[in-house]
């Protein structure tokens, strides 16, 4: 039985094991932007997983041109997200600060509430600050840039770009993943942008077939046509890749894949590569990877809203250099 339907079981923890120890680590678009999404504490873990696996992480093309274009935009947002917090952090200090609106607080619990609020602010304005300075110097882009080094895929050829559209369309409309909820939003768009998940797996696909080794692709995208999903009892239960997806995977010369969402991913990697990570603070990473990501600082919802009308159009000819939810039952633990 399993031998014939392969891409409906999970891997045994064994299994997991020898995948990690020889496989590729390929990064989605949004966990790139994690270096920007996410607090100090959770950046510099996720640094420390890339350098430990460093020399196995490959990144298509797409995903390369995805992270480059959208990057100001996302860091733009991130700061515009502060400047909101801080507006209301000062509102609600001058409604606290006016004695007569709130005679109940006593004039001690007023002043803790005021030093709160400075200490907040400051906090607030200096994440700000470097948020900005960003755009200018950005030294989080420069460091992930080092650690893929070259490791990432060519870019489309005119008559891979042909098939994508002949292909896609068709196969996207029919709703075979991955890649249609997406194209559902922006079919409308001109240009390549609306098959975006469709060329990074086909991308990942080809290197499969060169490389003839398995895959672990990480991603905070857990969509319907990426993974499994089972509805019970008005919960969504994410029990693993989409089977056509492991399945023709598995077609090539054996190979095998696994998708990790972001905190799956960390979780498990601090367990296999062995890295010391204090247990509050991997509950802290934990929590804070595991929120929507509108819920964030940095809202990819909200950046797929803003930019509606934008598309990348015919890039295939850009020239890219060192580049580039949510139950535990998928996680290899």
């Amino acid at each position: 039985m399993k031998s014939k339907f392969k891409g409906y079981y999970k891997p045994l923890p064994e299994d997991f094991a020898k995948i990690w120890d020889d496989c590729i680590f390929v990064f989605d678009t949004n966990v790139l932007y994690d270096f920007y999404r996410y607090s100090d504490d959770t950046v510099d873990l996720l640094f420390t997983i890339f350098e430990k696996i460093k020399d196995k992480i490959w990144i298509p093309h797409w995903v390369g041109i995805e992270y480059h274009r959208g990057l100001e935009d996302r860091i733009r947002e991130q700061v515009g997200k502060y400047s909101d917090a801080i507006k209301d952090l000062n509102s609600f200090s001058e409604k606290i600060k006016t004695q007569r609106e709130h005679p109940f607080l006593s004039v001690e619990l007023q002043k803790e509430i005021e030093e709160f609020y400075v200490k907040f602010n400051q906090e607030l304005t200096t994440q700000k600050s470097k948020l900005k300075n960003l755009i200018i110097e950005n030294p989080v882009k420069e460091r992930i840039a080092d650690l893929i080094g070259e490791n990432i895929g060519d870019s489309l050829t005119k008559e891979e770009e042909e098939q994508i559209v002949k292909i896609g369309d068709e196969r996207l409309s029919n709703n075979i993943p991955p890649g249609y909820v997406d194209y559902k939003v922006k079919k409308s768009r001109p240009g390549l942008d609306k098959y975006g998940d469709y060329i990074i797996w086909q991308q990942i696909l080809k290197e499969a077939k060169a490389k003839k080794k398995s895959f672990i692709f990480v991603t905070f995208d857990t969509k319907e046509d990426w993974y499994k999903i089972i509805k019970f009892n008005r919960t969504d239960i994410r029990i693993g890749p989409r089977p056509e997806l492991a399945e023709e995977f598995l077609a090539i010369d054996g190979c095998s894949l696994w998708l990790y969402p972001t905190p799956e991913f960390i979780e498990y990697a601090v367990k296999h590569l062995n890295i010391e990570v204090d247990a509050s603070r991997l509950v802290k990473v934990k929590q804070e990877t595991a929120l929507p990501l509108d819920n964030n600082t940095n809202s990819e919802c909200a950046s797929e809203i803003k930019n509606e009308n934008e598309n990348i159009g015919d890039i295939s000819a850009i020239s890219i250099g060192a580049t580039s939810s949510n139950s535990s039952e998928a996680s290899g633990t």
